[in-house]
């Protein structure tokens, strides 16, 4: 399956954050998430493991109480229910990947 980033729509998810999901099957989801500067995104966590990639931009990731900034290039594995928050330092765009699927980016 070929997946045309410019054919995906994207959704915006709250205001600074809007979310592409690219493909995905059961098992893997791929999606480009894309953050204003200054955005956060509130803690949270989720039964699925993720690796968050930085395209380009500055996050500060909050993984667990262990905090870190991240740039183009970097990348941080969250295993299932770890909780986790982010803040957007500039624009930042990201690849998200998630295994199982994300059933729920789907409704």
């Amino acid at each position: 399956m070929f997946v045309f980033n410019s054919e995906v729509p994207s959704k915006k998810i709250f205001e600074g954050m809007e979310r592409k999901i690219l493909s995905h099957s059961p098992q893997l989801m791929t999606c480009e998430v894309r953050l204003t500067g200054g955005t956060k995104v509130p803690e949270h966590q989720h039964p699925h493991h993720q690796c968050c990639y930085v395209v380009s931009g500055r996050l500060r990731a909050n993984v667990a109480g262990e905090v870190h900034e991240i740039g183009p290039g970097d990348s941080v594995f969250l295993d299932e229910n770890v909780p986790h928050a982010m803040e957007a330092l500039e624009d930042t765009r990201l690849l998200d990947i998630f295994s199982p699927r994300r059933d729920d980016f789907l409704e």
